[in-house]
């Protein structure tokens, strides 16, 4: 498939070849919480690509209904730090692990 940098072009492609919904025809709402700083970066990079937020949303979206699953490799990163691998040898040899007999002595522990 051949895209030109010419957005609009490439989303009718894709809904000619796809029968999908092109950016124009949005009728449902999406929410999503996420962090301020995962927003914020992800709003930096988008406008730099003259993208909304929305647009680079219905992009992922479009994508997964193509590809039939996420349209990226979800994966442990492939080194991890000292203090996440001190963690999770702590974790596998029982120590320093707390339980907790119900929801309500975590959210006391939590502090919540």
């Amino acid at each position: 498939m051949i895209f030109c940098p010419c957005y609009d072009y490439n989303i009718a492609i894709l809904d000619k070849l796809f029968g999908l919904l092109t950016m124009a025809m949005r009728t449902d709402t999406v929410r999503a919480k996420v962090s301020h700083e995962t927003k914020v970066g992800a709003e930096l990079i988008l406008n730099g690509l003259g993208l909304s937020m929305s647009d680079a949303i219905n992009l992922m979206l479009i994508q997964v209904r193509i590809k039939k699953g996420l349209p990226f490799d979800i994966s442990f990163p492939r080194e991890l730090n000292e203090e996440t691998k001190k963690v999770l040898e702590d974790s596998i040899k029982g120590k320093h692990l707390k339980t907790f007999t119900n929801t309500d002595e975590l959210f006391k522990d939590l502090g919540i």
